[in-house]
């Protein structure tokens, strides 16, 4: 079993049509047939649900298109994890 850690683009684009939407499928149900324990900082699912509003806003999707996917990128099994040093590092990166 391995720990993983993927771009949220990976996981977005495995729900949003987008040029590498079947590569990103692929990857993330190989990495779950392998038992791969996927990781994220909890900034992740926040970004999720802003891509998710974008696209509706946009009208890329509909409002149930972007409610159904949200709910599969909030579905997906991600460890998520609080990590001040990283929140201080972006500050700093940020200022």
């Amino acid at each position: 079993m391995s720990d993983i850690v993927l771009d949220s683009g990976i996981f977005i684009a495995s729900v949003y049509p987008e040029t590498f939407t079947q590569q990103a499928q692929q990857l993330i149900k190989r990495l779950n047939s392998e038992g791969a324990v996927l990781h994220a900082p909890y900034l992740l699912r926040y970004e999720m649900v802003a891509v998710s509003r974008k696209a509706v806003f946009q009208k890329r999707v509909t409002y149930d298109e972007g409610v159904r996917a949200r709910d599969q990128l909030l579905n997906y099994p991600i460890t998520l994890h609080f990590d001040t040093a990283l929140l201080k590092r972006g500050y700093e990166l940020a200022t």
